[in-house]
């Protein structure tokens, strides 16, 4: 079970760092078109200018951090916003099969890995009592 654990924290840490990287060197074709709503979500990220190359830089350093296996449960809080925008946004905005696939894939694989650190994360979660 911990190899398989291990496979998938590989796999999606590249996963990860290869879309990171296309976002700033456009290396993917683009497979078509997404629909209306979803291009223009999209585009207005891409037009904020702001948005766009934080979500990328997101990606590679998670990325980056659990291929590397270092720091994982830090990797995993701080890409945990993106992965619930990518799977909400493939839910509500681009449901295509070829597109909803990958961005499931990773958002279970997220949860899998959550669940593997746990113990690490549970911290997070008590209730101080400030």
């Amino acid at each position: 079970m911990m190899r398989l654990i291990l496979v998938l924290q590989i796999v999606m840490g590249l996963a990860l760092t290869v879309f990171g990287a296309n976002g700033f060197f456009e290396f993917i074709p683009k497979q078509g078109e997404f629909p209306v709503r979803a291009e223009a979500f999209l585009q207005s990220i891409r037009d904020s200018g702001f948005l766009f190359p934080i979500l990328c830089v997101t990606h590679i350093f998670a990325g980056v951090l659990l291929i590397i296996g270092r720091w994982v449960p830090l990797a995993l809080v701080v890409h945990a916003p993106v992965t619930l925008n990518m799977v909400l946004f493939h839910w509500f905005l681009a449901s295509d099969f070829q597109y909803v696939v990958p961005a499931y894939a990773i958002g279970a694989i997220h949860l899998l890995l959550f669940w593997r650190y746990r113990e690490a994360l549970k911290p997070l979660f008590k209730d101080r009592g400030d």
